[in-house]
């Protein structure tokens, strides 16, 4: 009997809440809150449904049209590209955008049904988000530097200058320079 009365006391005392147990608990911080902040929303000049244009297409090329989409997502914590070129061309891509606090940059992860990717880095400086990717190819040996350029122009437009360096920056060839129209119909 006194095994049992031993077992009952503990299991009763393992029941009962301490005090500090029974305090309430601090709500969780509200989803987002802290994405709302200036830096979080620099590049919220992007943001729309946009129809994309080339702007100095390759030599002899005609680019195909491209619709974009840029919307806020995670309660605002980052910024989702989806762009795809219209009339079944059958290209397209996304990129997750973020500004991170503690480095105070900001990030963009880019793929496209190429396969391949881009892992971009930087920040506002002045109008512009100008993000870069630095990679050495292990096949070449070659430094390639990738730098896009996001400006807000008049009447609602933005301009994305895409260009890559393959002398560690000394020279830049352009690779696209698209104008985002907002898209009739679109989200703004």
């Amino acid at each position: 009997m006194p095994v049992l009365a031993a077992l009952l006391l503990t299991a009763g005392q393992a029941a009962s809440p301490s005090p500090a147990a029974a305090a309430p608990a601090s709500p969780p911080p509200t989803p987002g809150a802290t994405c709302q902040s200036a830096p979080y929303r620099q590049f919220d000049f992007w943001i729309g449904e946009w129809q994309v244009t080339n702007q100095r297409p390759p030599a002899g090329r005609t680019p195909p049209p491209a619709k974009s989409r840029i919307t806020r997502i995670l309660h605002g914590c980052a910024i989702l590209e989806e762009y795809e070129t219209t009339a079944g061309h059958g290209y397209a891509g996304k990129s997750l955008n973020l500004y991170d606090s503690n480095s105070q940059k900001w990030h963009q992860v880019w793929i496209d049904t190429g396969g391949t990717p881009l892992f971009l880095e930087g920040g506002l400086q002045g109008r512009s988000m100008v993000l870069m990717d630095v990679r050495k190819s292990q096949a070449s040996g070659i430094t390639w530097s990738q730098r896009i350029t996001w400006t807000p122009l008049s009447g609602g437009t933005v301009r994305q200058h895409w260009e890559k360096s393959k002398d560690d920056g000394a020279t830049w060839e352009t690779v696209f320079d698209g104008l985002y129209r907002p898209r009739a119909g679109g989200a703004r």
